[in-house]
């Protein structure tokens, strides 16, 4: 069985909530509204709606028409009091949020210039830290280089000292040889004399054995002076020696004193680390307070966003509400136009 058409009810609901809407109820917004029934159906059953709204209009009496139209004209005063205090309010609200949206970009465009500045500092920071820490590697090369040749002139000190007390050593014993000799000398010199006193007899005898004894004195006393001359050599070789080992010396305190300024420099240098370190670890304490206001303030901008959005969406509805008051003043300002046409 098929469905019943389009009743006269139907269309005059659908008309009404189309008037209600602020639409004007046309054949296509009926059915739409509806959704079924034929044009030609909905149609002849608008004209007869429409006809029984102008026939009743036409009985209206004065009185009823004088009081719907004082309370139209009351009522499209308040609307329009109502849509301007709303506009103004809405607006007011608007600036300020517009005013507060644009403080508000100019804090985060100020935050980030801040942010920018902070990273090329930071960024400047880290290569000047990176490079006092190239100079700190490169102090302290040195210094275990300076430590090494320290090292290694302390060990040639030892070997000189050795060497110096070898070569005291050897010079003692050329002393003590030549006292000896000397005494020895000394001895035979008085042996001789006495033996000359006491032995005149057995001079001419004795005297081949001594010449013999005096030739081989003489070749003792050539290795002697021979030995002397040796140590002589030696003896001006330790004081070249003496004198090399009291150069390494100086230059030993040359090296203590360069090594100590080398100490001193590699504290400098670490305490500028350290205070470098102190402010790089300041700037990112800052960045990162940044990053957070920065977080907030963009929290807060969307919030505002929001309220914005929201507020326009409230002022699109009080516009559409405008037009549909507008609508409804126009339509009952027509519809009075009638009942005045009739009336009179």
């Amino acid at each position: 069985m098929g469905r019943a058409g389009v009743t006269l009810q139907e269309v005059e609901k659908a008309a009404l909530q189309l008037q209600g809407r602020g639409k004007n109820p046309s054949v296509d917004a009926v059915r739409e509204v509806i959704g079924t029934g034929s044009k030609s159906t909905i149609a002849q059953h608008l004209r007869d709606w429409k006809a029984q709204q102008s026939y009743s209009s036409g009985k209206l009496p004065q009185d009823l028409l004088a009081l719907v139209t004082g309370l139209w004209e009351r009522l499209n005063l308040q609307a329009d009091q109502r849509i301007t205090a709303i506009e103004t309010i809405s607006d007011q609200q608007l600036h300020e949020l517009k005013q507060t949206l644009t403080k508000l970009h100019q804090d985060y465009s100020h935050l980030q210039k801040q942010f920018h500045q902070s990273e090329e500092t930071r960024i400047a920071e880290k290569t000047s830290k990176e490079k006092f820490e190239k100079e700190l590697v490169k102090e302290q090369q040195e210094h275990a280089k300076l430590l090494e040749r320290h090292e290694a002139n302390t060990r040639q000190l030892e070997d000189y000292k050795s060497e110096n007390a070898r070569l005291h050593q050897l010079a003692n014993n050329i002393q003590a040889n030549l006292e000896h000799y000397q005494n020895a000398m000394q001895q035979l010199r008085t042996e001789q004399n006495l033996a000359v006193e006491k032995q005149q007899i057995q001079f001419q005898q004795e005297a081949a054995e001594l010449q013999r004894e005096l030739t081989l004195l003489r070749t003792q006393l050539k290795e002697y002076e021979l030995q002397i001359a040796h140590n002589n050599a030696e003896l001006k070789q330790f004081y070249s020696i003496h004198q090399q080992h009291e150069n390494m010396k100086n230059e030993i305190k040359d090296y203590s004193h360069q090594l100590f300024l080398h100490k001193e420099r590699c504290e400098q240098y670490q305490q500028q680390l350290q205070v470098v370190n102190n402010d790089v670890t300041d700037k990112n304490r800052l960045v990162i307070e940044c990053e957070k206001q920065i977080a907030i303030l963009t929290d807060h901008n969307n919030r505002l966003q929001n309220q914005l959005s929201i507020a326009e969406d409230k002022i699109e509805l009080l516009r559409q509400e405008k037009l549909f008051l507008a609508q409804e003043k126009s339509e009952l300002k027509g519809h009075l136009d009638q009942l005045e046409k009739i009336t009179k």
